[in-house]
């Protein structure tokens, strides 16, 4: 059986969906009348960072995409500010997530130093 080679996938629709999803909230938020909570913030902040990691993921499948260096930078300060912003309103579970998340970026962007260091 020949392998198959790797492809990143397309994910316009759902960005589309997410971008909905988001116009709403802000509406929902900024409308005095409407009733909002914490929860509808934190997704919001949430949704906006997915958002902003979908947009350099979708710059990465493009021809001469990013470099991986700046996808871990991303993700470590989209993980960093929702922690700062919305750590109020996470349960334990997620926030240690979330500094999970930080501390492999964290690492892997020291191991692609080390090996640009090596060359």
């Amino acid at each position: 059986m020949a392998e198959r080679p790797i492809v990143m996938q397309d994910f316009k629709g759902h960005a589309k969906r997410v971008e909905r999803r988001i116009d709403f909230l802000r509406g929902k938020i900024n409308d005095k009348g409407k009733r909002t909570n914490s929860y509808d913030k934190a997704e919001l902040s949430g949704l906006q960072a997915v958002l902003r990691v979908a947009r350099l993921y979708e710059d990465a499948r493009g021809t001469g995409g990013s470099h991986v260096e700046n996808a871990l930078y991303m993700s470590r300060d989209v993980a960093d500010e929702i922690s700062e912003e919305w750590g109020d309103v996470l349960d334990d579970d997620a926030r240690d997530r979330l500094d999970s998340v930080k501390d492999k970026c964290s690492d892997a962007i020291d191991l692609l130093h080390r090996m640009t260091d090596e060359d």
